[in-house]
């Protein structure tokens, strides 16, 4: 049986995991594939110029989109989108829509990355704006460039499905239809407050004050600690969310990222949605001020709050939630509100916890009772902490065996992600289900060169720590055999990754279940480490 011969529907279904090489090959074949096929050359747009990472790894099954369904997410396609990354190509193809209009109702992704040809946006927008009403199959609109916010006007037309980035909603002017809208992703978000009863399908938001990416929630790591000591930063939730006594939308999946939170503002979210059905929760580079004035900085006559965010928000959240990603600090380093947030929750399966831990205090105190305080039978596990302030104690950073002792509990972790020193040891208990280890190896660990007596050389050389070619061959090899020491100890492993202060590096281990097991070093292949965890482990 030859090609052809195959039902139509069949070799469009072969199109959709074709490279787009691949598929271009196969439309230039004959007049019949070219014809057949031309829609699925149109079906997803993934306009991107950055630069791409070579590597000896095949990467291909990570190229996936989604293109969802307006009645149900189980009829869903994952499809290889057409990527462009030319000024030239882009052009071209802006210009092919443009005069044959009827190849725009094949379009059902279209992806702006976070790097797009050199275009002005006075002609993007002029071309979107043309566009805007022909896109009428379009489901999923994704705006991650962040040098300009894309108008709501650009978009209003669409009966879109996800709609994720830098999107800059009007409401009371644009009249956008939200009708289907079921996914919501707002990045560098300072627009007025949204009624949220427009939404009715809404069931995945998130809302985030600074530029964010689409990476997922589970692998956020924050940021630096001083980025909270701007007194700009002071947004609240109340400035977004709008009350509305209408039909509120029942969320899923609700995120906040980088705002002021007070306890005050769980009304707020109470009033605009429906949690009893949410599944996953983050509050991911959020502040609370411990104290009611709102010049935390001055200390005098400060009192105590009485109400905390999650205290408040624990009334209101699902007991049954999933997943739960949360950096949430405060002024003063306090965690005692987190940990027995922790506990309310017997049923979480993911938790990405990254927390602000002062020097001064007990690391091993701290870490063991937000341990204590998780379901143990957790399945995925990113654990990070930052020490604030200077600590006379030179092993701060270093906790004992007794936090080790206690992941023998979490025996059904598959993923555990925690920071490494150098006399870390993991029970083997936890051995038998873990299939990712990623260790953060923080470059204090390092030995340091001995200064020899009687010696010329400024002291200031000896009391840093050696600086490392982590691309010779020899240091490769070295990190290869500390690899192959897990893998001995954990027969499960899959891939495993050392994450250094600059650099992460990436060994992917075979399924043999013998302690010689190979180990081999993916070089490149950790710019792709989230997409291989949501495809293989999550």
């Amino acid at each position: 049986m030859t090609l052809e011969a195959l039902p139509q529907e069949l070799i469009f279904q072969i199109s959709t995991h074709l490279n787009q090489s691949d598929l271009l090959n196969l439309l230039y074949t004959n007049s019949y594939f070219y014809n057949l096929l031309q829609a699925r050359l149109h079906f997803a747009i993934n306009i991107d110029s950055r630069k791409k990472i070579y590597t000896d790894f095949n990467t291909d099954d990570f190229n996936y989109v989604s293109v969802p369904n307006y009645y149900t997410e189980y009829r869903s396609m994952k499809i290889k989108p057409i990527t462009i990354s030319s000024l030239y190509s882009m052009n071209i193809f802006f210009k092919k829509l443009i005069q044959n209009p009827h190849l725009c109702s094949f379009i059902r992704v279209m992806i702006f990355n976070y790097e797009i040809p050199d275009i002005s946006d006075l002609e993007l927008f002029k071309v979107l704006t043309i566009l805007n009403g022909k896109l009428t199959n379009l489901k999923v609109f994704k705006w991650f460039n962040g040098h300009y916010k894309l108008p709501g006007k650009f978009i209003s037309d669409l009966n879109l499905i996800e709609l994720e980035g830098c999107i800059q909603l009007d409401i009371p002017n644009d009249k956008l239809n939200f009708q289907y809208l079921k996914k919501l992703h707002l990045s560098n978000f300072n627009s007025g407050p949204i009624d949220f009863s427009d939404f009715p399908n809404l069931s995945e938001l998130t809302i985030s004050k600074l530029h964010s990416s689409s990476s997922p929630n589970y692998f956020y790591t924050g940021s630096n600690p001083s980025f909270w000591e701007s007194k700009e930063f002071v947004s609240s939730i109340a400035q977004y969310f709008k009350r509305t006594t209408s039909i509120i939308p029942c969320l899923s999946t609700l995120t906040i990222k980088d705002m002021h939170v007070t306890g005050d503002d769980v009304k707020v979210l109470k009033s605009c949605f429906d949690t009893s059905k949410l599944t996953s929760l983050s509050i991911l580079n959020c502040f609370e001020s411990m104290y009611d004035q709102d010049e935390f900085y001055d200390i005098r006559r400060r009192r105590i709050k009485t109400k905390f965010f999650l205290d408040e928000l624990n009334s209101i959240v699902n007991k049954d939630l999933k997943e739960l990603n949360i950096y949430l600090v405060n002024e003063l380093n306090y965690n005692n509100k987190l940990v027995n947030f922790l506990r309310e929750f017997p049923n979480l399966q993911s938790l990405n916890l990254n927390v602000n831990l002062n020097g001064f205090e007990n690391l091993n105190i701290n870490l063991l009772n937000i341990l204590k305080s998780i379901n143990p039978d957790l399945e995925f596990l990113n654990l990070n902490y930052n020490i604030i302030g200077n600590s006379k104690n030179s092993n701060c950073f270093n906790y004992d065996s007794k936090v080790t002792n206690l992941l023998k509990n979490f025996t059904k972790l598959k993923f555990l992600n925690i920071p490494f020193h150098i006399d870390f040891k993991i029970p083997k208990k936890l051995l038998s289900n873990l299939q990712v280890l990623s260790l953060r190896i923080h470059e204090e660990s390092i030995s340091k060169v001995s200064q020899p007596s009687n010696c010329l050389i400024n002291s200031e050389f000896f009391s840093n720590t050696i600086i490392v070619d982590k691309h010779s061959q020899t240091y490769i090899e070295e990190q290869i055999c500390r690899a192959k020491y897990w893998k001995q100890m954990m027969r499960s492993l899959k891939w495993i990754q050392f994450e250094f202060d600059d650099e992460c590096m990436m060994f992917q281990c075979d399924d043999k279940s013998n302690d010689n097991g190979q180990v081999v070093y993916r070089e490149g292949l950790q710019n792709y480490f989230q997409q291989i965890i949501t495809n293989q482990i999550i």
